[in-house]
Formats: C-alpha cells, structure tokens, sequence
C-alpha cells in the first residue's frame, strides 16, 4: 500500500481535488476506483499498487514535491527506484556551457584518431580471420562450399554484366564525345579513338568496374550478412558447429576476386565500343 499524504498546512479541499485530477489525468483511472479521500483522518489520497515503474515513480515524485507531501509504505524496490529519480530530476541546461575552441579540436582530432584505431584493429583482426579459415579450407577441403561459391559467381558476375556494360557504354560516350571536342583544336580527332582505348585499358575501366562492384555487389553482401547478424542467424550457424567466415566470408570473397578482372576485361571491351 501507498499512500500520499498532505501536510496539514496545504490539504485545502481545492488542492486535494487538483491533485486527484492529476492523478487521473496520469494514470487514467476512475476517480471513483483506487482513490479513496478521507479528509477526516489524514486529509490525504490513498493509492494501491503493487508494482511502480519509472514513470509512476517520477509521477509521483512530481506530485509530492510540488505538493509537500510525505511518501509511506513503498517497498523495498520502489524506495530504490524512488531514490534514483530523486537523483536524476535535475535541471538541464537548454544551452551547454561555452567550449575552448583549442580543446574541442584537440578532442575530435582524439577521438577520430581512437576511432582509426579501432577500425584498423577490426581490420587486423577480421583479415587474421580470413587466413584462419582458409588454413582451415585447405587442410579440410570437405569444409569448401563450391555450390556457394557458385551462387556468388552469378551475384557478383553473370547479373552485374548488364550495368556493368550499360555505365560504360554511356561513360565512353561522353569521353568520347569530350576527347573530340577537345581534340578538333589540334585537329587529332582521329585520335579519339585512341584516347578511349589507352583510358579504358590503363585505369578508367577497371576503376569503374570496382566502383560498380563495391556498390551493387559490396552493398548486397553487407546487407545480407547485417541482417543475418541481427536476426541471430550467425550466432546459430555457430551453435550447431558451422564457421561464419567459411560458409559466409570465403565464397563471396572468393567469388568477388575472381569476377573482378572478368568484369573489368569486358568494362574495357564496352567503352572502346561506344567511340
């Protein structure tokens, strides 16, 4: 049983009757219910619950402290949740104090060189578990997964050949298009040709193949294996015995090595053929 009990000094029938519209205006109960009055002996209002959460608890914290009342009989877990939140309503400033412009710079500057830390350590320590893996691939060859692999080969490779063509058709277009203009001054427009084929073979078509890669391809795999993480599918797969780097990492690792210089060969032929 709590009860939330009056000073004598403010139990006035009209701030009694404030504090019961509160109170059912909060916990959106019948006047008539759990709330019983009696001005005759404690001038106060009875409430009975079992349980109080934080929010009852902050309620009723707001109530007594506005109101000067006593709070008895909670238990042992509600004075405990009571204290905390007497604890934490406390004023928050709307506008933080002024910063030293030299210490907030040194800070972010720390906090992104600990970040780079951080991200090279899961690096490190993702890259060791490639290696482990694949020791263990090749010393148990049972354990390599070629039906996934092969699944891959046709993600990454057969179904990105249409985008892959398609952006450079339209990139050497517009190289080609650009090269003769710029090419008509000297009057070397027969160069373009040329100029296409020696971009695409030494840095364009290979460089817009992994871009298209690490976007289409790179994009899936983090999506799959993201949901796969927190659908609690690769803490399964590890329950039952099943490694995660190989039934998961290894055959789209292996298959985005391989497809790359394939894709990058026939990004080569696509632009050279749009001139």
């Amino acid at each position: 049983m709590m009860v939330l009990l009056i000073s004598p000094e403010r139990s006035g029938r009209n701030e009694i009757g404030d504090l019961l519209l509160h109170l059912h205006r909060w916990f959106l109960l019948d006047l008539d219910g759990p709330f019983a009055l009696n001005r005759a002996r404690t001038k106060g209002i009875h409430q009975r619950h079992r349980e109080i959460d934080t929010v009852g608890a902050w309620i009723v914290h707001k109530l007594a402290t506005e109101n000067q009342a006593a709070i008895v009989g909670l238990d042992a877990n509600g004075q405990t949740l009571l204290r905390q939140v007497e604890r934490s309503n406390k004023p928050v400033l709307m506008r933080p104090e002024p910063f030293n412009p030299v210490l907030r710079v040194l800070d972010e500057v720390g906090e992104a060189t600990i970040i780079a830390a951080r991200t090279m350590l899961g690096l490190l320590s993702f890259f060791g578990a490639i290696l482990i893996g694949t020791w263990s691939v090749i010393r148990n060859p049972r354990r390599f997964r070629i039906n996934a692999v092969i699944q891959r080969f046709e993600l990454v490779g057969v179904k990105a050949l249409f985008i892959v063509g398609l952006m450079s058709f339209l990139i050497g277009i517009v190289i080609a298009q650009q090269g003769a203009v710029q090419l008509r001054q000297f009057g070397a427009e027969s160069l373009t040709v040329n100029l296409i084929g020696r971009i695409t073979t030494r840095e364009l078509g290979v460089l817009m193949t992994a871009i298209l890669v690490a976007g289409r391809s790179g994009s899936a795999f983090a999506a799959q294996l993201g949901t796969m993480k927190l659908t609690e599918e690769v803490d399964a797969m590890r329950t039952i015995g099943v490694s995660p780097i190989e039934a998961l990492v290894l055959p789209r690792l292996l298959a985005t090595t391989f497809m790359m210089p394939l894709l990058g060969f026939f990004s080569m032929i696509g632009m050279p053929s749009s001139a």
